[in-house]
């Protein structure tokens, strides 16, 4: 049908029906709902969040990641999930046209996101490589050949330092400074690909599989470090300096700014991948799925910085005793830096040195400890795989959605972006690799991911309507709609990215940028500028991940696809099967001998005679059986062949999808 002025006009009588056969699931819930985990909890929950409840406050920073969290995080997850079970694909289109470049923008950060942080993974199979040795290697500085002398540059600062420094990284002095690819990075990057394109390219029910043990494995390996980790002497140090609640750090705007920073890096909001994996479960009820997963990553966060400042505590203390007299009085130890315990525990808690040297360290004096520090870096391991999976399919699902000629090689195409974000991640794998990695991490992450997930934010609550959106998805399952989801959606979200995305901003142009790099001949860390190349490189990612939405702001129809709902209408959704919509028009309605719910038929009769504007369930539920109808050649009455939409399969897990 053509509107007006020759634009798509919005189909006003359609009746569908989507059948569970119709697409590929995943096998049960809870397969659904640990995939969902795997892709939140990554090893960034390892690392990230301690580090950032040491450098603002303990327990204040804890505090306010649980109030944004519940504020923001959930709301947002939620409206992710139910956009991605109501609407398999293209869900910005059909909400608006020019919304087209969501998708894409989405895409790119994953790729940005996935290039650099799967080099976390490959230095995690580096330390795993390392650990089959009864003295770990960064337990004790190496011997000069041919002698019993200590290294004099590992003599200079501790065992674990050496090894991270001189040993893995191979760091040079500045970003400047290439010193060229490390070959055991090289390798080890290259392993964590080619099990990252092995994983994508096994079907759903292989894939799920795979997946939810390797969620299952390291919330195990979890569980084991902190039952040894409160036997350690000094870990309730650790945990003290944790739940330490200091009032007036609340009020800093850093906190809050990277305590929502945290909360989308944590959640996986703006990724688009939550959308993804949402699109194929079985299960309808969203609100209880995204309080769930929420829950799970909050407590998994909760549990590994339990680990980890116990693990510092232990540390810690054997530190201490072994850098001073055991008969010096306390007092005189309060005098000496590098002997007072407060010291001893801020030391190497930023960034990946809290894994890399100072758990690592810890790990040394565990008995037995390449037992343990071999199931640590496994569950490391086990989390960044199941993290990048999820971003792979980020990837990977917009594409094939916006550029339908290549849903025939979608099985090439995923194994081209593999290699493709390998070669980008070798950048990584330089002697000057940290540095780079710092800069993508500062730039590619926080700004552009707000102003994705404010934008979805904004399409939702405003464009299509944060009611008549919760409407429709209350409706399905069958609760009572609340004011205070509405509220949520339209106004506190909205304001509260908008002000973490005017302070990231204001933070950005006003700060001169600056990293942190190793200098060898003090064997400490300095604070250098960016150089001019290095600042225009990390604008550059900005601009390249959102410069889809810019395009299509300006270049997409001013038309929308969903109509906006007349006054006196309301919408009409038949519940056929577990996955069936129905909408019709009450004068177009044929008797159907489909069964359909309670609420449609009080809904058929308040609503007789009244024309209904399609909503976002049913328009995009229709996509899927229109394709169906006319690949198997069988009648259809909704619209011509040439009026279907294109549907992508889901590639590569779902290719049996369609």
């Amino acid at each position: 049908m053509e509107a007006e002025n020759g634009t798509p006009k919005a189909t006003r009588s359609l009746e569908v029906v989507v059948s569970e056969a119709n697409r590929s699931t995943w096998s049960n819930r809870t397969e659904y709902i640990m995939v969902q985990v795997g892709f939140c909890v990554g090893s960034g929950t390892i690392w990230r969040f301690p580090s950032l409840c040491q450098q603002n406050g303990g327990g204040t920073f804890f505090v306010v990641y649980v109030l944004l969290l519940f504020m923001m995080g959930i709301p947002l997850v939620f409206m992710e999930m139910a956009l991605g079970h109501l609407v398999c694909f293209g869900v910005w289109t059909k909400i608006h046209p020019r919304l087209w470049g969501m998708g894409l923008a989405c895409s790119m950060v994953c790729f940005l996101v996935s290039v650099y942080y799967n080099i976390f993974t490959a230095w995690s199979m580096f330390y795993l490589s390392n650990s089959f040795q009864y003295t770990l290697p960064w337990n004790q500085c190496p011997l000069v050949m041919n002698t019993s002398i200590p290294d004099p540059d590992c003599a200079q600062v501790t065992s674990s330092i050496y090894f991270w420094y001189w040993k893995t990284l191979e760091v040079t002095g500045n970003i400047e400074e290439s010193g060229g690819i490390v070959p055991s990075l090289f390798i080890c990057l290259l392993v964590v690909w080619l099990l990252i394109i092995l994983i994508s390219t096994q079907s759903l029910k292989v894939q799920g599989k795979i997946l939810y043990y390797s969620m299952v494995i390291p919330y195990a390996i979890l569980f084991c470090f902190l039952i040894r980790s409160f036997m350690l002497e000094g870990s309730i140090y650790g945990l003290r300096h944790l739940m330490t609640i200091k009032a007036s750090a609340i009020t800093s705007p850093i906190l809050w700014k990277r305590a929502g920073t945290q909360v989308f890096y944590n959640m996986g909001l703006g990724f688009g991948s939550i959308i993804v994996l949402s699109s194929i479960s079985k299960s309808k009820n969203c609100a209880q799925d995204a309080f769930i997963v929420a829950f799970i990553n909050l407590v998994s966060s909760l549990l590994a910085t339990q680990v980890v400042f116990s693990v510092l505590g232990f540390r810690a203390t054997m530190s201490t005793r072994e850098c001073s007299n055991q008969d010096l009085k306390k007092k005189v130890l309060e005098y000496v830096s590098d002997c007072n315990l407060e010291n001893q525990l801020l030391r190497y808690i930023k960034g990946p040195d809290l894994v890399f040297i100072a758990f690592a360290e810890a790990i040394t004096k565990f008995s037995g400890s390449p037992f343990w520090s071999v199931i640590f870096f496994l569950m490391f391991i086990n989390l960044g795989l199941s993290t990048s999976v999820g971003l792979m399919q980020g990837i990977l699902i917009p594409l094939l959605y916006n550029f339908p000629s290549l849903q025939n090689y979608s099985l090439a195409f995923s194994v081209i972006i593999g290699c493709l974000s390998f070669l980008c991640g070798l950048l990584f794998t330089q002697r000057s690799g940290l540095y780079f990695l710092t800069l993508f991490d500062e730039f590619a992450l926080s700004l552009p991911l707000l102003i994705v997930v404010l934008f979805e934010n904004i399409s939702v609550a405003w464009i299509y309507g944060a009611k008549r959106f919760m409407n429709e998805m209350w409706d399905l399952l069958g609760l009572n709609f609340s004011l205070m989801h509405e509220c949520l959606l339209r106004y506190v979200t909205p304001v509260i990215l908008l002000i973490l995305l005017i302070y990231n901003l204001s933070e950005m142009l006003l700060k001169s940028p600056s990293y942190r790099a190793w200098d060898k001949r003090s064997f400490t860390t300095s604070v250098l500028p960016y150089p001019t190349w290095a600042v225009f490189l990390g604008s550059s990612l900005i601009l390249l991940s959102i410069l889809p939405i810019l395009v299509g702001l300006l270049k997409g129809s001013k038309k929308p696809i969903i109509l906006p709902l007349p006054k006196d209408s309301s919408l009409q959704l038949s519940l056929t099967s577990s996955y069936g919509l129905s909408l019709t028009s009450q004068d177009q309605q044929a008797p159907s001998s489909r069964k359909t719910s309670r609420f449609s038929e009080a809904q058929t009769e308040e609503a007789s005679g009244s024309h209904k504007q399609p909503s976002l369930l049913s328009l995009s539920k229709s996509m899927g059986t229109a394709v169906g109808h006319v690949k198997r050649g069988d009648s259809y009455t909704g619209g011509s062949a040439q009026n279907v939409p294109s549907v992508p399969p889901l590639p590569p897990v779902a290719r049996e999808s369609l």
